[in-house]
């Protein structure tokens, strides 16, 4: 509030001393002079709430007819709600330019002393300092504007030494009880943990995979969280982090404790307040709320209150809150929960409470549970694998275990109204499956599940909106004397050839994306080994000359790939026959160098 009042100042400064009369206005805690004006710039470009002050005339003036986030007094400020503010680091505005600015101008608080970095990994600006609460600590070293490992530059913006890794790309064993989620930052499918059966013993697993649509890939983490399997792991959008919670390792009392993947590093987060360890319970992100919402589950026997919990946690990427609802599901476990972003709440059907495998549904929107009444309900069934499919707007059940204790074939659908089943229930039997929707093909992605109380499976499954079909991932048989060039343009490792187990040469092309391999094709060059391969980036094609083929003799043949076929090529002057010739790009002049053999 402010108001016009009439003082005398009396103001004693050093050796003047003397008293004022004028005409001024309160303002906040500091009261403006005869001829300013007391304002309280309300932009929502300001990143902290600015005290009043008082402008002059001239500053009001300046913004007269300009635009909100003018260029004001002869560029040297910029409007502000009708007043022409100056361009300063520190003032506690963001203004053009500037990345961030908290109204100082100290380094590492958050926002660098020149506002010209928000001090994040990834915005491609190093920023070495972090202030924290025992003074200046070392933050970053690198980076190179992305949230990529083996780039040179962590995901954490620490540099990355070269080294040798080896890289697994291979399917993951037969296990039930993993744990799959789709991670849009990196656009792949994740997939932790597990339970397999080996020896006769149930093993847990701390591997974590990634699917990249042809193949699944381990990945090979500094830090894993330790092993288990049934644990609950959804996709935080905001803080760009896979998030995992729960789970056990065979026998062991349930975690309670929060993972977050950020790509590249398994991170553990610590909470003042953490719900109860458990294990097959339901955990999905709401994404209108901005919170990952967990129910239910089984935890340790209790003789006297029995061990399938019916409470409602919400995880704010930083806290955990129980959420007390007016209307609450009965206990379960081994039940589906799934995320509706179009209707904008949590569906949960199925699962079993202490004696009952259930048949029913309810729905969560962040205030209380309702159950849902549908002419059409799935059987009763726990250990479903569940996930919406955003490629035909409703959520997908397939599988789980009946009342009598079968694992099922139906593929359920819920469009938010009714329950339907696929006319074609020809998915593999199974319960406790990881299952999860790929957006990048518009498939849904299932691997694993048990299909006996001791039987695993290890084969991945894909819906494609109609029916399922079975995925296999291929892989290059051991080989010697192959040949290899890597392009660039597509970020492809190239295999030709080589001399296989037993003797037998093979004329096999394989690319490699650093996931997964790929046979590309069996016709064309004769097979053969130690021939010279290399990649033609002014061209965009493979080269390939001479080698030794099967049977003996050495080649003097040219041929290409372009990506989609191999063609035979005759130049005027060709070298001569050679085997095992070394062969590189020479990327400024635009040609490839071949020496010896």
């Amino acid at each position: 509030m402010t108001s016009s009042v009439s003082v005398v100042s009396c103001v004693v400064i050093a050796v003047l001393t003397g008293c004022v009369s004028r005409s001024s206005v309160e303002c906040g805690e500091v009261v403006c002079p005869s001829g300013t004006i007391c304002r309280q710039v309300t932009a929502t470009d300001a990143e902290q709430a600015p005290a009043p002050f008082c402008a002059t005339e001239a500053q009001v003036a300046a913004c007269d007819a300009l635009d909100e986030g003018a260029p004001c007094d002869a560029g040297r400020g910029w409007c502000h709600d009708s007043v022409c503010l100056q361009r300063d680091c520190g003032d506690g505005w963001k203004d053009p330019g500037e990345a961030c600015d908290d109204g100082n101008t100290r380094t590492g608080d958050g926002c660098a002393g020149d506002c010209s970095s928000n001090e994040t990994c990834g915005n491609g600006r190093v920023d070495p300092v972090r202030v924290g609460s025992t003074g200046a600590n070392p933050n970053e070293d690198c980076d190179d504007g992305n949230l990529r490992s083996h780039d040179g530059c962590s995901s954490t913006c620490a540099r990355e030494l070269p080294q040798w890794t080896q890289l697994q790309p291979m399917p993951p064993s037969p296990h039930w009880g993993t744990s799959l989620v789709y991670d849009a930052a990196y656009a792949r499918i994740v997939m932790f943990g597990g339970v397999a059966p080996i020896n006769g013993e149930k093993v847990s697993s701390d591997a974590t995979y990634e699917w990249t649509g042809a193949g699944w890939s381990r990945v090979t983490t500094q830090l894993a969280p330790p092993p288990r399997s049934f644990a609950g792991l959804t996709y935080d959008p905001v803080h760009r982090r896979v998030i995992m919670f729960g789970g056990d390792a065979g026998g062991e009392a349930p975690f309670n404790d929060v993972w977050e993947l950020d790509g590249a590093k398994w991170t553990p987060r610590v909470a003042a307040t953490s719900p109860l360890g458990r294990i097959r319970f339901g955990f999905a992100y709401d994404g209108r709320r901005k919170v990952a919402v967990m129910f239910g589950g089984f935890r340790d026997k209790d003789p006297v209150n029995g061990g399938r919990l019916a409470d409602t946690w919400e995880w704010d990427g930083t806290t955990w809150t129980q959420v007390t609802t007016a209307t609450s599901p009965p206990p379960r476990s081994a039940h589906a929960l799934v995320y509706d972003p179009v209707r904008g709440v949590m569906v949960m059907w199925g699962g079993q409470d202490e004696t009952t495998v259930l048949d029913d549904t309810w729905e969560y929107d962040g205030t209380d549970w309702r159950r849902i009444t549908s002419a059409t309900m799935p059987v009763a069934l726990h250990g479903v694998a569940a996930t919406y499919d955003p490629a035909h707007h409703r959520i997908l059940s397939n599988g789980g275990t009946d009342a009598s204790g079968n694992p099922v074939t139906t593929t359920y659908f819920y469009d938010g109204t009714s329950w339907q089943s696929a006319s074609r229930p020809v998915s593999p039997a199974r319960d406790a499956a990881g299952l999860v929707a790929d957006p990048r093909d518009g498939t849904v992605v299932m691997f694993g599940g048990r299909t006996a109380p001791n039987n695993a499976s290890g084969e991945t499954w894909q819906w494609n909106g109609a029916s399922w079909s079975q995925a296999h991932q291929l892989l290059p048989s051991a080989r010697v004397n192959a040949s290899a060039a890597y392009d660039p343009m597509a970020g492809l490792a190239w295999m030709f050839g080589g001399r296989l187990d037993g003797g037998t040469f093979t004329n096999e092309l394989w690319s490699f994306d650093g996931h997964v391999w790929t046979r590309n094709a069996t016709s064309g060059p004769a097979a053969r080994r130690s021939g010279a391969l290399a990649y033609d980036q002014l061209h965009r094609q493979l080269v390939l000359f001479g080698g030794e083929l099967d049977g003996g003799g050495i080649a003097g043949d040219t041929w290409t790939w372009n990506g989609t076929a191999w063609s035979s090529v005759a130049p005027p002057l060709t070298p001569p026959p050679r085997t095992a010739a070394a062969m590189a790009t020479d990327v400024l002049p635009g040609r490839l160098v071949m020496h010896g053999g």
